[in-house]
């Protein structure tokens, strides 16, 4: 692109019977180009996307959306709520407390308000949309919903109870989605007994889905549709439809503690935080996984997602995976200071009101830098553990990233998620994962599978069973078969 841009520059300077030798010189450099891996991995992306937005075939969706419930004005229900409500559907929102229904009317009114400000809508227009949505501290108010995407607690008691008080008040079949991250759909279907409630199981097993929003909803284009243990195809057509009408790309993975996304992504998370722990710079870490092209660093990374939900879906992972998703022993000592990340104003960084980071300048009268500020309780607890270690870009590179597909190939053997390209979308669009590279498995491919399993066992021997290769990755290095096939 820059060798193009110097001959267009020079084009213009050009006389007249200069040009044919200067368009020459263009079409080569634009044949050069169009040749390379690069572009050969970011036309399969389009391709890959352009399949992920394409509607069910074959099947008739169980249920025809026209009112959509959502459970939980927080964060996330009031970003389903917007987003649903931006693209026409009647919207109810439920949620259990007044001033929280109030704030996430706030959040919503702040989006549409953002798209008047953009020329997206008109004002008329954004008051009108935002009319749709109905808020509610009131089950009553969703009995003629299609669908109810619940956002509430990732607690499965809780999300239990809301499905079954929305099993008492409507009373035609309706589709129930869960925006969990970690928890299993299938089991939202049955019913719970203990001292102080009972849900009564599911009266329509067979619409309960899985449809996992990513943060924030207004931005980020990708939803992962579930198929829990009870979910027709019907109702999983239905789900995908609609996040289909929200402009969403789409990825259908089957019930799995964390599914596909976040399955593969805490590893990663955690890996940095073992090389945080055994006194790797935060400082080298981030500036490596950018320099990778990540949009961020993963401390910063953590901090947006809330040190919190993390250590949650950490927790979550360690009960289906045993040992090896242990939570290093750091994050004990942020959950003893409280640190939650952004949402606090502190976690491994400082942030200010408006959720951004604190920074000085250092440097010369003009060259000065941006230094992030990182929190010093964080690095006093970090530097209490391990004295201060470098390791090199390769070394990180590979803690960070191979971890990552030692994770996603173990999906693929479970069955989590069938197409490879789909995971490597799955990841481009819900974790950033540097498109330059075809996602998450072509990277691997580029190295060969039979290098990248030598890698693992090797680190496996030094840092851990999370990094071990499994069967699926090792019978393709035998013959360095790739995992996407050309």
């Amino acid at each position: 692109p820059h060798a193009i841009l110097k001959l267009a520059m020079k084009a213009v300077a050009a006389k007249e019977e200069e040009l044919p030798g200067l368009f020459y010189e263009e079409s080569l450099e634009f044949a050069r180009l169009a040749n390379t891996q690069v572009s050969r991995n970011l036309v399969g992306i389009f391709f890959g996307q352009t399949e992920a937005k394409k509607p069910p075939v074959g099947v008739k969706p169980a249920v025809k959306v026209k009112k959509v419930g959502v459970l939980g004005a927080g964060t996330m229900g009031a970003g389903i709520a917007q987003s649903a409500a931006y693209k026409g559907f009647e919207v109810v929102l439920k949620d259990i407390n007044q001033e929280a229904l109030d704030k996430g009317m706030r959040t919503i009114r702040g989006l549409f308000d953002d798209l008047v400000a953009r020329k997206k809508l008109t004002p008329a227009k954004a008051d009108e949309l935002y009319g749709n949505i109905t808020p509610t501290l009131d089950y009553a108010d969703m009995a003629d919903c299609d669908m109810v995407i619940e956002a509430v607690a990732e607690v499965m008691k809780v999300k239990k109870i809301v499905r079954g008080e929305c099993d008492k008040v409507i009373l035609k079949p309706y589709l129930f989605l869960s925006n969990t991250s970690s928890l299993l759909i299938g089991e939202m279907a049955e019913g719970h007994v203990d001292e102080k409630v009972t849900v009564e199981p599911a009266k329509y097993p067979e619409l309960i889905a899985g449809l996992h929003f990513f943060n924030p909803v207004h931005l980020m284009p990708l939803v992962e549709v579930v198929k829990g243990s009870t979910t027709s195809d019907a109702a999983l057509a239905s789900a995908q439809l609609f996040a289909l009408k929200l402009g969403k790309t789409t990825v259908r993975t089957n019930d799995a503690p964390c599914f596909v996304v976040n399955r593969i992504l805490v590893p990663y998370m955690r890996e940095a935080i073992m090389l945080a722990q055994e006194g790797v710079p935060i400082e080298d870490i981030e500036k490596i996984a950018r320099k990778f092209g990540m949009p961020m660093g993963p401390f910063s990374l953590l901090d947006a997602v809330g040190l919190d939900i993390a250590g949650h879906v950490l927790d979550t992972m360690y009960g289906a995976f045993g040992e090896r998703m242990s939570a290093p022993e750091i994050l004990g000592d942020l959950k003893a200071l409280k640190l939650l990340g952004i949402k606090s104003g502190s976690g491994f960084y400082l942030y200010d009101s408006e959720g951004n980071k604190k920074f000085v300048k250092e440097g010369k009268m003009f060259r000065k830098k941006k230094r992030y500020i990182l929190n010093p309780d964080v690095t006093a607890a970090i530097s209490a553990r391990a004295s201060k270690t470098r390791k090199t870009d390769s070394e990180i590179i590979d803690r960070l990233y191979l971890i990552m597909v030692a994770e996603a190939a173990r999906a693929l053997e479970e069955g989590v998620i069938e197409d490879p390209r789909q995971l490597d979308i799955a990841m481009i669009f819900g974790t950033g994962f540097p498109a330059h590279t075809g996602g998450l498995l072509k990277w691997a491919d580029s190295m060969g599978t039979s290098l990248v399993c030598q890698k693992l066992e090797w680190l496996s021997t030094v840092h851990g069973p999370n990094f071990a290769p499994c069967d699926l990755l090792k019978g393709k290095a035998e013959t360095n078969e790739p995992f996407v096939k050309n």
